[in-house]
């Protein structure tokens, strides 16, 4: 959370409004398994970079740094598009603190899962997972876990 602190001390320096927003980005075995598609059918638009866009925009102002819980795997580039508006962390991104490479993915979504409970703002995947920060219920599917 140091890493993400000083993020947001930076981008408090070019916008005033900048938050920390976590997003918790559930996309690998949900787009990719057989059979998951026809029980998520817009989940791979809705949690693309595009589809992410969409979502967070109205919510969280330019500028601001996203912390990006996920199980993409190509975690590194998937969502570079959006390093257009905000400042972009994941797992990856941080290898000085934790090297992804040197655990399995269950530990890395644990680690995952702890900064998301100490974020402020947090927009889950699912609609019916909890919203934490916004004045309104916000998530990057309209799809129930």
């Amino acid at each position: 959370m140091d890493r993400l602190a000083l993020a947001l001390q930076e981008a408090h320096a070019q916008h005033a409004d900048a938050v920390l927003a976590c997003l918790h980005v559930r996309r690998g075995d949900k787009v990719s398994r057989v059979g998951q598609q026809a029980r998520y059918p817009n989940l791979d638009f809705e949690t693309s970079p595009e589809g992410i866009l969409q979502t967070i925009k109205p919510h969280v102002p330019q500028g601001s740094v996203l912390y990006i819980a996920t199980n993409e795997p190509e975690v590194a580039t998937f969502f570079e598009p959006l390093r257009e508006r905000y400042s972009v962390f994941t797992l990856v991104h941080i290898p000085d603190i934790l090297n992804p490479k040197d655990f399995l993915g269950s530990s890395l979504a644990m680690i995952d899962y702890e900064i998301l409970d100490k974020c402020p703002q947090v927009i889950p995947t699912f609609n019916s997972e909890h919203t934490k920060g916004f004045e309104q219920h916000i998530t990057l599917s309209k799809s129930d876990k």
